[in-house]
């Protein structure tokens, strides 16, 4: 299969600014903020925003440095031998998917576990540590800051 040539520094770039611009377009149909700019209060929507200007802003500077300033290095990719990505991203969408219908308990669980068994980590502790760790997370949040999370039952 044929390889694929980027520049680091300007694909990075525009990967981000896009991605910021559209997240920004998302945002006020995700979080409905009850604080509006006029009051100049802080409200729900402060620190994704807050994100997504650094996304934009790194994104740009990124840019600049490739085309202006011609700091830039060349990269190949291989979509050969990355097809792991590709697995790895319709395992995070089948995991939102599921997540709808099993909750963040079961789908957190089966996520972790698949994940690790796609890093190659065979090691039963790490499967068991793992699996705690999405229960005192689970529980941190749904009963200790009272969050609500999807959920089958509990």
């Amino acid at each position: 299969m044929k390889k694929i040539v980027l520049k680091k520094n300007l694909s990075s770039g525009v990967i981000a600014a896009f991605m910021g611009i559209l997240f920004r377009v998302m945002l006020p149909y995700s979080i409905k903020a009850k604080v509006h700019t006029v009051t100049s209060a802080v409200g729900p929507d402060y620190l994704p925003k807050l994100v997504i200007y650094g996304m934009i802003l790194f994104g740009a500077g990124l840019i600049f440095l490739s085309l202006v300033l011609k700091k830039d290095e060349t990269i190949e990719i291989d979509p050969g031998r990355e097809g792991h990505v590709l697995i790895y991203f319709a395992l995070l969408l089948a995991y939102m998917t599921a997540m709808k219908y099993a909750g963040f308990l079961l789908a957190s669980m089966a996520f972790s576990a698949v994940s690790m068994w796609l890093m190659e980590d065979r090691n039963w502790r790490h499967y068991l540590s793992i699996e705690l760790l999405v229960v005192v997370i689970f529980a941190s949040f749904k009963y200790g800051l009272q969050v609500p999370l999807p959920t089958v039952f509990l």
